[in-house]
């Protein structure tokens, strides 16, 4: 027959072994919030439940005495570990500095030191007997005044921590309610016996319950820790999630069951906290697409449509706890008004596109329609300045000239906004044949030798004698890209001179310099030189003409020539502008493109 002793010690060495198990697995789990505290918990309730039994089953009163001793180490650490985990797990310890834990455990540390040096003080304990008049022989105290310090210190610190599990308590969804309830459970047995042993109030004398209470509450607290996985399912991302944020923020624990949600996503889903505890295919059953994002590893990113016509963008990251696997985070935001916007967009966008490729195909029809009266009213004046129709005044010939010089201007610029329209539709033709630099040369000398002296100005063209005198290339395009930067640079020059220079360069390239003593370009026009239609100066009474089409221009032709050009200048001192290009034009710049078809387009 089992006797009270026996059937104590077997409770006490379950409620030992239950603790022990429970500490080893919160110290799998320390590194999780809460953690560190339910070790310190679980690990004095089992010092103190085997302590118990160690002096419930030791023969002599000084075997005894030292398994009474050892129990204070749990005794006095139960009430800092319960408080501690009251205070991480209710998400109040960010306001728990470190130095309010070394407050905590004065009394503890002092009350274990004391309890060992007993003897010699009697603080604890004042006088110890045996007393043998129960079912089994037990030690009989009488406390003295740090004992109660220490018991006040614990309960306020019990009574502080439940509170807080309480109050919590009533703020959490039901899955977290029921964790927290049933800590609040474990906290009662050991509180009720520890309370009913200090005044005296049990039946069994000098039978101490509150270790068998920890037998009771140890079993709760697994039920808690392996039920309802009370550290692994803590919201790992309730920090994150605000009740007011408007995206729909899921949860998922390593094994797909829904953690926690916030409000947009129980709106969203249409079950509120009834799917906190779920499996995702049972939550996410309309969603397919959710159910992948949420088992696949790393980021990812869905993009869905509901019935009602909204569009969602749903992104999903892995949680890791120290490193661990530690769930998954789904965050689905309404992108209904921002897809609106990019079609929006695109339509604008390519309604744009539609609207330049008419405009080039406008400004080609008209350029090439132009140039017919253009050459006809050249022609014609020419005649007659030559006296093909008789002779004329000084004031005629001085007319004719006039007309002559803006004829030559009207179809230049023809023929800038031709080759600007060809450009931008990537019709521009290159060919690819052999030209000779120094017909280049004689070519550009003759063009612009009048047009320097008229204005007093001095031209001037060097050739380095390194420079081959054939190259591969497009000599149209190469007399206009020099016609372009001299004609530009006797523009802006009213004093000095322009020098171009025909230098080698690296190998298999050569240069094209032109330097005027000009007027410059401010530093913060150079970058906008290049662009179409734009001038430093575009008033209406500018001094100097054009269009600004000239240099766009000219970039275009370079860069389809496989070089490049450059520009370096200094306001009111002159402006310098260098093309580097190949010796032999690459065979992709040549190649063929579809001609654009002035007469069909209207």
């Amino acid at each position: 027959m089992i006797t009270p002793l026996g059937i104590g010690a077997l409770m006490l060495g379950a409620a030992g072994l239950i603790a022990i198990s429970l500490t080893l697995y919160a110290w799998r789990h320390h590194a999780t919030p809460g953690g560190k505290a339910f070790l310190v918990l679980a690990l004095a309730a089992a010092v103190w439940s085997l302590g118990y039994l160690g002096e419930l089953i030791a023969p002599a009163v000084p075997d005894k005495i030292f398994w009474g001793k050892v129990q204070y180490f749990g005794i006095a650490l139960m009430p800092y570990g319960w408080l501690t985990l009251s205070l991480q797990v209710t998400d109040q310890g960010r306001w728990f500095r470190p130095r309010w834990h070394g407050l905590l455990l004065i009394i503890p540390l002092a009350t274990i030191a004391l309890v060992w040096t007993t003897e010699s003080h009697g603080l604890i304990w004042r006088t110890i007997t045996l007393d043998a008049s129960g079912p089994f022989p037990a030690l009989s105290f009488t406390y003295g005044a740090f004992f109660w310090v220490n018991w006040v210190s614990a309960q306020v610190q019990l009574v502080i921590g439940t509170a807080l599990l309480i109050r919590r308590l009533l703020q959490l969804p039901n899955l977290y309610r029921w964790q927290l309830g049933l800590l609040v459970l474990a906290s009662l047995a050991p509180w009720i016996g520890n309370l009913s042993y200090i005044f005296k109030l049990m039946p069994i004398p000098n039978l101490d319950p509150t270790p068998f209470g920890f037998a009771v509450s140890s079993l709760v607290q697994a039920w808690s820790v392996f039920r309802y996985r009370f550290l692994d399912i803590r919201p790992v991302a309730r920090k994150a999630v605000v009740d007011g944020l408007g995206d729909a923020v899921i949860v998922l624990d390593p094994t797909r069951r829904v953690v926690d949600l916030n409000p947009a996503a129980s709106q969203l889903l249409g079950g509120g906290e009834s799917l906190i505890g779920r499996q995702d295919e049972n939550v996410l059953e309309r969603w397919p697409d959710l159910i992948a994002l949420g088992r696949e590893g790393g980021p990812g990113e869905r993009l869905l449509q509901t019935p009602a016509g909204r569009w969602l963008q749903a992104r999903g990251s892995d949680l890791f706890d120290e490193r661990q696997p530690a769930g998954r985070l789904l965050v689905i935001r309404d992108i209904t008004a921002q897809r609106h916007n990019e079609q929006a967009l695109a339509a604008a966008r390519d309604r744009a596109i539609e609207a330049s490729e008419l405009k080039g195909q406008i400004l080609a029809k008209v350029s090439h329609e132009l140039r017919t009266p253009l050459g006809a009213i050249l022609g014609y004046t020419e005649l007659l300045q030559s006296g093909a129709y008789g002779e004329m005044s000084e004031r005629q010939l001085s007319a004719t000239e006039r007309v002559i010089q803006s004829t030559n201007f009207l179809t230049r610029l023809v023929n800038e906004l031709l080759d600007q329209a060809q450009s931008e539709s990537g019709r521009l033709q290159i060919s690819n044949e052999s030209t000779r630099l120094p017909d280049l040369v004689e070519a550009v000398r003759q063009q612009f030798a009048v047009t320097a002296a008229n204005k007093g100005l001095e031209l001037e063209v060097r050739v380095d004698p390194a420079l081959p005198d054939e190259i591969v290339s497009d000599p149209k395009r190469l007399l206009q890209i020099a016609s372009n930067l001299v004609s530009n640079a006797l523009k802006f020059t009213s004093h000095g001179g322009v020098t171009m220079q025909f230098t080698r360069a690296a190998e298999g390239q050569w240069r094209m310099i032109v330097t005027d003593t000009g007027l410059g370009i401010a530093p913060e026009h150079q970058s906008r030189i290049f662009e179409p239609f734009w001038q430093a100066d575009s008033t209406l009474t500018r001094e100097h003409g054009g269009y600004g089409l000239g240099l766009a221009i000219t970039q275009q032709l370079v860069q389809l020539l496989g070089g490049w050009i450059e520009v370096a200048s200094t306001a009111g001192v002159g402006s310098t502008f260098t093309v580097t290009l190949p010796l032999i034009i690459p065979a992709s710049a040549a190649a063929p493109r579809p001609p654009l078809d002035i007469a069909s387009t209207v």
